[in-house]
């Protein structure tokens, strides 16, 4: 976990905007820049929930049947994990459609023709002063997002109940 926590000492944002700047801007890699910050965080819930599990007592009752440390992981450790990791991901969709936005923004998403809200947003600033609209519905579209899909995970961890 040292490796991980060197990860999460680097401000994400700015290893997001150094690892696309490197790369070359385009969709890929805003999103392997995106990956490179956000893996620590599912990481460390897998852990904590794969340790969890690992103290309760079913597991140390198939490890005393004779099941393989491979089988005991794959059967008993990880489908217990993912209801955990299912919810996290579901409430993160917001914050990558904001950071994927605010990349694209930069000049660092896809190139010109695409449709990315950031870009959008960001060539309609020189409209500001006479359609305000031009690059203010863009920002609107990324706050509805992101609100639908915050409310989309509350929604799936209150379904999958506490776990």
């Amino acid at each position: 976990m040292r490796f991980t926590d060197l990860f999460l000492a680097l401000p994400g944002p700015i290893l997001a905007i150094a690892v696309v700047a490197a790369l070359g801007p385009s969709f890929v890699h805003t999103l392997i820049g995106v990956a490179i910050v956000w893996w620590p965080f599912y990481a460390r819930i897998v852990r904590g929930e794969i340790r969890a599990l690992a103290a309760r007592p079913h597991l140390e009752a198939a490890r005393l049947a004779g099941v393989g440390p491979l089988r005991r992981a794959w059967r008993h450790l990880l489908p217990g994990a993912v209801p955990a990791v299912l919810v996290t991901a579901s409430l993160d969709v917001g914050n990558l459609v904001i950071t994927l936005a605010a990349l694209s923004f930069l000049g660092l998403g896809a190139p010109a023709p695409a449709p990315e809200l950031g870009a959008m947003a960001a060539r309609g600033t020189q409209y500001l002063q006479q359609e305000w609209w031009v690059p203010v519905m863009p920002a609107i579209v990324v706050f509805v997002v992101a609100l639908v899909a915050n409310l989309a995970g509350d929604g799936i961890r209150d379904l999958m109940g506490d776990r």
